[in-house]
């Protein structure tokens, strides 16, 4: 069948808030991020091709047989399970559910989570994942918040950490693939074996879940091979593309047209054909133009070209679906016969004896004569073949790299009690993102912690605040994640490192700043100016440091923003920006409450515990 375009979820919009109007003029945060939104755009457009390339490079056709006695269901709110009779056995409550697998199913609750439950809808193991597999071989990859890829067994006992991992695969014949992102950017995958021990080093462009004893893996030239589990080539490199053995021959991609090798890698079937799907139960589908027909492991027409779309005889039901040129789905044997007429509106592979089908956008359940078992009342079904959760991605980010680089002339080794030799964003954030756009959040990957550490009597840290040159932390699959593949050089990937300090005594915002400019000038030295001619509401000031750290002083009604860039390009438009907002103002205010105090006695610079 014709390969199927997967599609990215739209996130869903961020509530807005009312904000209430303020005495003064109202207060603008001004992030320093927004003369680069062209080039976040770029990066969300590229994330977004990249994240729909990286699924067509997912193992594609997984050996899973699902146990049809539960079944999922949608009813337009919540997924649930019924029986073969279409009677509730666990009511909708889930975001998202499986098929059971090894006797568990993967489900996700209402607050993004995935957790584990048994056929009484239990939980057997919480949800608290942001991502998971499913079950098979009796493990599972699992990934919390922030955290590496996690293998557990069906206790939920943890078997081994995946520290060398930005993404593990489900398990299959005692392997997992896996892949780590070097200092290039370049995804290489390995393999773990049940005991996290990696058999198989990192050194594939590509590779695949492991059927009949061998996988598909291609090197840096793009070429496609086989190997065995010792991760010897069995079948070089040499191919456009490649398919997993199914019934003991691979589909290759060679130029423009498909064909088929057997074990020794020699060709059973030339390619001649424009698209092909597995050999199931001694037939493929083939496509010759616009329409698919069946062929048998000679090469040779079962079933001549003349559906727009049709099914492999996959789970051994004998009966596989096509489509008409009317859009319209129905079943065939072996001979091409019709034995259920084309009437549905969409359809499903026949497994264990019953089949998915459509009508009036509403799904339920036929047998092999066509006759409904369960009436079409359904919102969706999921798909016994496509559906299946292979893959988790790492939430792990080590940040040490760019917060040595800003506090390296500092002379503590720790900020804030945390050291800066080995810092995470998880210690250092919360997990929430800023602002009220999820938009900006989504193009600027921007992070942020309420910390609310005391400085002074009068002064607290607020909040840090991370930008990055690219996508690095994005919306992705219902939940925020972090992938490091689009922020491989850490120190120079980062953009701004943005502190946010709140005074308690609102008049004393200016003296706060300055005592920050004077600090960071004795530390870093470099040339310290003003961005603009100083109003009574606004200070901005600049230190540029040269190269890639320069520094930004910002305060605003009783609250100084500290913004350090790693990106002297970002540094200069933001000032540039900033400098042409301000002119842009108008600063004839008048305020019915009392007027700001005098300027407060300065800060001494050794108040200042950064």
């Amino acid at each position: 069948m014709k390969r199927k375009t997967i599609e990215v979820p739209t996130p869903p919009a961020s509530p807005k808030e009312e904000t209430p109007t303020p005495p003064k003029p109202a207060k603008k945060r001004r992030r320093w991020i927004l003369p680069v939104i062209l080039g976040g755009v770029a990066a969300f457009l590229l994330a977004v091709a990249a994240v729909i390339a990286f699924f067509f490079l997912l193992p594609s056709d997984l050996p899973f047989k699902p146990d049809t006695s539960l079944i999922p269901v949608y009813d337009g709110k919540k997924w649930g399970y019924i029986d073969k009779k279409g009677q509730y056995v666990i009511n909708p409550q889930f975001s998202d559910a499986d098929w059971f697998s090894d006797g568990l199913a993967r489900v996700e609750n209402k607050d993004g989570k995935y957790g584990f439950i048994d056929k009484k809808g239990t939980y057997k193991i919480p949800a608290k994942y942001v991502d998971a597999t499913i079950f098979n071989d009796g493990l599972a990859i699992v990934v919390e918040e922030c955290a590496h890829p996690v293998c557990i067994n069906k206790d939920g006992e943890q078997v081994f950490e995946c520290t060398t991992a930005d993404g593990v695969f489900c398990f299959n014949e005692g392997l997992a693939a896996f892949y780590s992102i070097n200092d290039k950017g370049e995804r290489k995958y390995g393999y773990y074996d049940k005991k996290g021990n990696v058999v198989i080093n990192p050194q594939f462009k590509y590779a695949g879940t492991f059927l009949d004893g061998l996988a598909v893996v291609s090197n840096d030239e793009d070429k496609y091979g086989f190997i065995d589990k010792k991760g010897k080539y069995v079948i070089n490199p040499q191919f456009d593309r490649c398919f997993p053995f199914f019934d003991g021959l691979a589909a290759f991609k060679s130029g423009d047209k498909w064909g088929f090798i057997d074990k020794e890698g020699k060709y059973v079937i030339n390619p001649q054909f424009d698209d092909v799907d597995n050999f199931y139960n001694g037939v493929a589908v083939v496509y010759q133009g616009e329409k698919c027909g069946y062929i048998d492991k000679k090469g040779q027409f079962v079933i001549n070209p003349q559906f727009e779309i049709c099914s492999g005889f996959t789970y051994g039901d004998g009966l596989a679906y096509f489509e008409t040129d009317d859009d319209k789905c129905g079943y065939i044997d072996k001979n091409g016969k019709y034995v259920i007429n084309p009437q549905f509106d969409n359809a499903r592979e026949f497994c264990n004896g019953i089949a998915f089908v459509s009508s009036n956008d509403k799904w339920g359940i036929i047998d092999k004569k066509g006759q409904y078992i369960v009436n079409p009342q359904f919102e969706s079904i999921k798909s016994p073949y496509l559906e299946i959760g292979s893959c988790v991605e790492s939430e792990y980010y080590d940040a040490s790299k760019f917060l040595s680089s800003f506090l390296k002339n500092f002379s503590s080794t720790k900020v804030d009690g945390l050291p800066t030799d080995h810092v995470t964003l998880e210690d250092i954030t919360n997990h929430d993102v800023y602002g009220e756009d999820w938009e900006d959040n989504l193009y600027y990957s921007s992070l942020t912690n309420r910390l609310n550490k005391e400085f002074t009597n009068d002064i607290t840290l607020k909040e840090v605040y991370f930008s990055f040159l690219s996508e690095t932390y994005e919306y992705k699959y219902g939940y925020y994640s972090y992938d490091k593949i689009y922020d491989y050089s850490a120190t120079c990937g980062l953009m701004i490192f943005e502190f946010s300090f709140e005074n308690k005594a609102e008049d004393r915002f200016k003296s706060i700043c300055s005592a920050l400019c004077s600090k960071l000038k004795s530390i870093y030295g470099g040339k310290l100016s003003n961005i603009n001619e100083e109003q009574d509401y606004v200070f901005l000031k600049k230190l540029e440091c040269g190269g890639n750290l320069n520094f930004i002083i910002n305060g605003e009604y009783g609250e100084c923003l500290l913004g350090v860039f790693f990106d002297e390009d970002t540094f200069e438009e933001s000032v540039k920006a900033l400098t042409e907002e301000i002119a842009s103002e108008n600063t004839d205010y008048e305020y019915d409450d009392e007027p700001v105090a005098e300027e407060a006695v300065e800060i001494a610079d050794d108040d200042w515990d950064l």
